[in-house]
């Protein structure tokens, strides 16, 4: 993969999915009360440099689907950068965080029907493949959620084929992406979240080092306006890509907004 600007292996992603019936309102209400919960231990609190949820608007909705590509119902995606792996390892094993885990959505069997609340969790190192210079703190953000396709269990969650584990194809997807010649003309900011998957086997309960090793990657892109947004998902090379990678991954885009939920 090309060289990143900076690097940070200390990243825990989880994508929240909300259950079929459950109300926007809801949905937010219980993810607020998630979070109380999590901040509630002392080891969390004191080591945590930063924690973001990214949510997505309606902004872009229609030109996604227009394309074929899947489009994010209410779903959140939490973030939490800690100060070492060996801190975030020593989190990952706390009663507290134990605590947090037991709730429903972390048990969740993530069946194909989706219509039980899910929250996928995985361990991540973040890299930002382009930062480019504005004077303007005002940005246009697009949200991409990469998983692997291909058999799964009963359960829904992925198998262990090592083809689903192979990341060089999640990083070549990602050079590809970042020496477009439009997105060379029109994005600021390129971060991507990658799955440390050897990490989180070990560390993670047994159903969710499954579900997380069905995630290729969490990217964010920003843009210094919307026209500048439209006119990269309206680019022929980006539409050749995401038909190459679509053999083996499903692509959900979405604009959205994210927020700073706590910072050190």
């Amino acid at each position: 993969m090309s060289s990143p600007h900076r690097k940070s292996t200390n990243h825990l992603v989880a994508i929240h999915r909300p259950s079929h019936h459950e109300t926007r309102e809801d949905f937010t209400s219980r993810l607020e009360a998630r979070k109380v919960q999590w901040f509630a231990s002392p080891l969390i609190k004191h080591n945590i440099v930063k924690s973001e949820w990214t949510i997505p608007n309606d902004s872009l909705d229609a030109h996604v689907q227009s394309a074929g590509l899947l489009v994010p119902c209410s779903i959140i995606v939490a973030k939490a950068e800690f100060e070492t792996t060996e801190v975030l390892l020593e989190i990952m094993q706390h009663q507290g965080t134990g605590q947090v885990l037991s709730n429903p959505e972390f048990k969740s069997d993530g069946g194909a029907d989706r219509t039980s609340a899910r929250a996928e969790l995985f361990l991540a190192h973040s890299q930002i493949c382009i930062d480019r210079e504005y004077a303007s703190n005002k940005r246009v953000q697009v949200m991409l959620i990469l998983e692997r396709r291909g058999e799964t269990t009963d359960g829904g969650l992925a198998t262990n084929d090592n083809d689903y584990r192979d990341e060089s194809k999640v990083e070549s997807i990602i050079d590809r992406f970042i020496n477009l010649g439009i997105v060379e003309k029109n994005v600021l900011k390129v971060t991507v979240f990658l799955p440390d998957i050897h990490m989180q086997m070990d560390v993670l309960p047994e159903h969710q080092g499954q579900a997380a090793s069905r995630i290729g990657c969490v990217s964010h892109v920003e843009f210094e306006n919307q026209d500048r947004m439209m006119e990269l998902m309206n680019d022929g090379d980006l539409h050749e890509l995401i038909t190459t990678l679509k053999q083996d991954f499903t692509l959900t885009v979405t604009a959205a907004d994210t927020v700073v939920v706590y910072q050190k």
